[in-house]
């Protein structure tokens, strides 16, 4: 998960904490990915595109390998997080980034929102 701890829209990964540990112990209870772990890997982007891109990369060089990115929910740094993950093939899940900009599938071949473009607002 990679997220702000701090920046522009403020601290909502200690909000979240808890619920995603919750959330992956649900998944590895349920049975839904028998023979798999659920771990959950939470690193700060600040809303900021360098600390994003940073974030990704040491996520995905490090420890356990990573299959999946949540994240980020600031645009600028959603952006960055996408262009990073792109190099390791890895999808990446957003809830919140909604710059039109980010709908153009052939540079974000990888990134799926939760939330809509800016532009159907």
């Amino acid at each position: 998960v990679i997220a702000p701890y701090f920046g522009s829209i403020g601290d909502k990964m200690t909000q979240a904490e808890p619920l995603l540990a919750m959330a992956a112990q649900e998944i590895e209870d349920s049975g839904f990915l028998p023979g798999y772990r659920v771990n959950v890997h939470l690193t700060d982007s600040g809303c900021s595109e360098a600390l994003g891109t940073m974030a990704t990369v040491e996520a995905m060089t490090r420890g356990a390998t990573k299959h999946a990115i949540l994240g980020d929910a600031c645009s600028q740094a959603c952006a960055a997080v996408s262009d990073a993950a792109r190099l390791f093939n890895v999808l990446q899940v957003s809830p919140g980034c909604e710059s039109p900009s980010l709908s153009d599938r052939t540079r974000y071949p990888y990134l799926t929102r939760m939330t809509p473009s800016d532009r159907f607002k």
